[in-house]
């Protein structure tokens, strides 16, 4: 945790380059103030610049993700968006990740950030467009059993040295809403 006073002397480095009053975002992602809808991240005494998966993964890195510590998932997808450090190359939209933890069904797919001592890993998942349906279905006509749903796995592995990178390995999810009633 840190004291009042880092967060007052990062807050006095982050509004020399601030276009209004800088407020601080959280707890969790120390020293990261929004400036007018701006991101301004203060680490190791300097306002961050750098962008890109690297840049991310050494300062998540640094706040303990590796052990298991470190910022929640909220903050860790905040870092994401500052550090414009999403995914590359997907079929959708790089913020349309699965992220609904009310939504039990999604839960295997939902955001997180994992630690196991060896690496960091941020996991996120995105629907990917579904083959079109067959037309011209009569009702009542049997559609055969339910299909998976395809779904791309992204996995931001931040290894303990060295730059992270993301790893992108399509799926097939089942939908538990899909699959039929056992009576």
């Amino acid at each position: 945790m840190s004291s009042t006073q880092e967060w007052q002397d990062a807050e006095a480095i982050a509004r020399t380059v601030a276009d209004g009053d800088v407020v601080k975002r959280s707890d969790g992602i120390p020293f990261f103030f929004m400036d007018d809808g701006r991101g301004v991240l203060v680490h190791q005494g300097k306002i961050v610049t750098d962008r890109g998966p690297a840049a991310a993964g050494a300062y998540l890195r640094d706040l303990g993700v590796i052990d298991g510590g470190g910022p929640q998932i909220a903050d860790v997808l905040t870092m994401l968006w500052y550090f414009d450090a999403w995914p590359e190359g997907i079929e959708v939209e790089r913020e349309s990740y699965v992220n609904s933890p009310k939504a039990a069904r999604l839960r295997e797919l939902n955001a997180r950030v994992e630690g196991d001592g060896t690496e960091g890993r941020v996991v996120l998942h995105y629907f990917l467009p579904e083959p079109p349906h067959r037309e011209n279905v009569q009702v009542g006509e049997d559609m055969g059993p339910p299909k998976p749903r395809p779904v791309l796995r992204a996995v931001l592995h931040i290894p303990r040295s060295g730059d992270a990178r993301w790893e992108l390995t399509r799926i097939e999810w089942m939908d538990p809403a899909r699959m039929p009633a056992n009576d």
